[in-house]
């Protein structure tokens, strides 16, 4: 966890009254769930492309000792290679989750969050630290938590199940929902979404055709 310590705003605060107040010990498992959150679509991306490429190739190596049959018999290999990648995607989240937390001393301690109406003051075992709301990149609100991103890739995670009733976390997410990222940085990535989906639907589209020329052949 990236903190930047700030002594001087948060003596300035001191006396405020914060709207939420949140205490918890982030766990290894909050963190690996966090991960699935931020990375989901790169991932569902990456398995797919990595199925339907491996599936190809090893069809093609089979087909050199025994030809396959079409159809039904090349959906169950697609469905398996991307079965094995699922599971070796889910692996490297949770040994990602685990090293991460393992080698941040700060993310084993207990975290006490106090939540204003224009920043956060996070207090943990290592020391203090301001966040404001303006410095946030954005957003995201998931199932389990709720996800402040400093950057593109680095969030604070907020567990759910740590607020102590749902008035508190319907009003942290009517706090946070003021937080948005800055517009050129939304005008960047619509562009940038829609280049993707440009270059990707393509691309399936001829894998997949390369895969039904192989079978038809």
């Amino acid at each position: 966890m990236d903190i930047d310590k700030d002594n001087k705003d948060i003596q300035n605060v001191e006396e405020e009254i914060p709207e939420v107040t949140v205490t918890f010990k982030l766990t290894e498992k909050d963190l690996y769930k966090a991960l699935i959150n931020m990375f989901r679509k790169s991932s569902i991306i990456g398995v797919v492309f990595a199925s339907l490429i491996i599936s190809a190739m090893v069809c093609r190596f089979i087909d050199n000792f025994w030809p396959i049959p079409t159809g039904f018999y090349t959906l169950i290999i697609f469905f398996g290679i991307a079965a094995l990648i699922f599971v070796l995607f889910n692996y490297l989240f949770k040994l990602q989750a685990h090293n991460s937390y393992k080698n941040d001393k700060e993310m084993q301690s207990i975290i006490k969050h106090k939540i204003y109406r224009n920043k956060i003051i996070t207090e943990t075992d290592m020391g203090f630290s301001v966040r404001k709301f303006s410095d946030m990149y954005k957003f995201v609100d998931t199932k389990e938590n709720l996800l402040l991103y400093l950057a593109g890739n680095k969030a604070v995670i907020f567990p759910k199940r740590y607020f102590s009733s749902k008035e508190d976390l319907d009003k942290t997410k009517e706090l946070f929902s003021k937080i948005s990222m800055p517009k050129i940085e939304r005008t960047i990535n619509v562009f940038s979404k829609i280049g993707l989906i440009l270059i990707v639907i393509p691309i399936v589209v001829f894998i997949i055709a390369l895969i039904v020329l192989f079978f038809l052949r």
